[in-house]
């Protein structure tokens, strides 16, 4: 399953690769998520024990935008919480703990490929994998570490596959891809993917493969319904594209997957966060990405030709267009995400095409003299290198990079961010100028409730409490709007505040700062006596979360 010391070179000259190229990010702070996730929440998880974290989850909440969220990738949090232990607070020791991790999947694509391709070729596929640009998500923003860690065990268990002891076989791939499940969902590709890699590989092992792939699916689903029975006030906060229909994100899909084609083989336009949708179908947004893609497709689907002849091309074709297909239908948005497309959600998928791309080296290869071939390989060395270098300078903080992606790509959800960055260097006007231009590209209740935040910091109260209406009439999903508008309106219009909490609390009936606050508004009411009774709830509230 590990490589000997002779075979453990490949894998030294990744990591060495991986760190000249990448370690760039190693400079860089936390940004976007990883700043509430790491500096607000790595304290509470620490205290937290492994077994709780596999069987209740982790609810999430945003300091700075005033969301809930609930996570279950218990293994990542695990990871994570392993990491603050030893290095606390450290960018350095994160960004240095996902890039060997990544280094790591780089040497295990590098073993899958030499399965089916020359050393040379087989290596040369493995660094594209560890540099291309389009995977820079997945390999230094750290709260993308669920989805380095998916790939890393769905590979490891892979790797399984040539273990001679079938009862060792059994239970360490069952343990990989279960361990790939519990650092993120998206580990049901290798559940899919693994019968198909033995079936093709090693098919005596098929019905043992089959068990194994539902022993840790079975597992998974076990523990995601228990730890789905411990969600309190859980606020999901629905981007553009998941508030439509199936048949208005079907219209998304031929430009999602020309996003994905294009970035793939021309990484130029790189930028996070992105949130599009395409409603009414037009000739540039919907048929010219619809008929890119079928050329796309079909030549990938012609290179099966080439391997009609050779048996061991032909299960390799069928492994990576399987691994392709799979992995990119996850994302498409059938099962609606958080936003329209993300560089990391390709991350699986870059194996995939690499590895119908290194069926057509094979045969061009021969038709062209080595020289070429390897002046060519140097040149996409070198462009990607250089890209990824110049990429990872964008990700030194927040502001940086949402201006920089806002340029490239901008949505009411960066602009967002972009204000609330600017309103944490008190630079108010712009703050406001940003939080007004997000509402005009598409009004969110966030938004609208940190405008309303905003107006009340600089003292303009009236403008305060109508945003904090408009971001009620918009959605009452969130608890955020009715604890701000209360707390606005608790001075001068105690009753009407005293209204908007009880509101509050009929739909998160366990939310303790909407109880704080209702007690503090009864007694200026007069009426201690409910204030007293408010306090009991509390704490029947906060035993019953402690029991749980």
């Amino acid at each position: 399953m590990f490589p000997k010391m002779s075979r453990i070179y490949p894998l030294l000259i990744l990591l060495l690769i991986g760190f000249c190229v990448l370690g760039g990010s190693l400079r860089n702070g936390f940004v976007w998520d990883d700043t509430a996730l790491v500096m607000t929440y790595m304290p509470i998880l620490s205290n937290k024990s492994i077994p709780n974290l596999l069987v209740k989850g982790f609810p999430f909440q945003h300091a700075a935008i005033g969301f809930f969220n609930f996570y279950y990738k218990p293994f990542a949090h695990i990871v994570y919480k392993i990491v603050y232990i030893f290095f606390g607070v450290s960018p350095l020791a994160y960004h240095a703990f996902q890039l060997i991790i990544h280094s790591a999947c780089a040497f295990l694509v590098y073993s899958l490929f030499l399965l089916f391709f020359p050393k040379i070729l087989a290596f040369f596929l493995s660094v594209v994998f560890l540099i291309h640009p389009i995977n820079l998500e997945a390999s230094i923003y750290t709260a993308a570490l669920q989805d380095t860690l998916y790939l890393f065990f769905g590979l490891l268990a892979l790797r399984t596959t040539f273990m001679r002891s079938n009862k060792v076989f059994l239970i360490l791939s069952s343990l990989c891809l279960l361990l790939s499940l519990l650092s993120k969902e998206t580990g049901v590709v290798f559940i899919l993917l693994f019968p198909l890699f033995i079936l093709l590989e090693k098919r005596e092992r098929i019905n043992k493969a089959l068990l194994t792939s539902l022993i840790a699916f079975v597992t998974y689903l076990i523990l995601r319904f228990i730890a789905a029975h411990n969600v309190y006030d859980i606020q999901l906060l629905p981007s553009a594209i998941m508030s439509k229909s199936l048949l208005i994100r079907l219209l998304s899909v031929p430009k999602i997957l020309l996003y994905y084609f294009q970035t793939f083989f021309f990484p130029i336009h790189l930028s996070i966060d992105q949130h599009w949708l395409i409603t009414t179908p037009t000739m540039s947004n919907f048929y010219i990405p619809f008929i890119i893609d079928a050329i796309v497709i079909l030549l990938l689907i012609l290179v099966s030709r080439l391997c009609r002849k050779d048996k061991k091309e032909q299960r390799a074709y069928i492994l990576f267009m399987s691994w392709l297909t799979i992995s990119l239908i996850l994302h498409l948005h059938i099962i609606p995400l958080d936003m329209t497309v993300a560089d990391r959600w390709f991350y699986a998928s870059s194996i995939g095409i690499l590895g119908v791309m290194g069926l057509l080296f094979i045969h061009i290869q021969n038709k062209i003299s080595s020289k070429i071939l390897y002046t060519f390989f140097c040149i996409i060395f070198i462009t990607l290198s250089m890209r990824s270098i110049v990429r990872i300078q964008n990700w030194k903080d927040n502001l940086t990079l949402y201006l920089h992606d806002s340029d490239v790509h901008t949505n009411y959800d960066l602009e967002n961010l972009i204000a609330g960055e600017y309103l944490l260097k008190n630079q108010n006007e712009e703050a406001i100028a940003h939080y007004v231009r997000s509402i005009s590209f598409f009004p969110t209740t966030r938004a609208l409730n940190n405008l309303g935040s905003l107006y009340n910091k600089i003292g303009q109260n009236e403008k305060s409490i109508e945003y904090y209406y408009q971001a009620l009439a918009l959605d009452k999903k969130q608890f955020e709007p009715y604890y701000n508008l209360a707390t606005n309106l608790k001075k001068n219009n105690p009753q009407e505040s005293k209204k908007i909490l009880q509101e509050g609390i009929q739909l998160f009936p366990t939310n303790l700062r909407l109880w704080s606050l209702l007690a503090e508004v009864e007694i200026q009411l007069g009426k201690p006596s409910n204030a007293v009774v408010i306090y009991d709830e509390i704490k029947r509230i906060q035993k019953e979360n402690r029991t749980n």
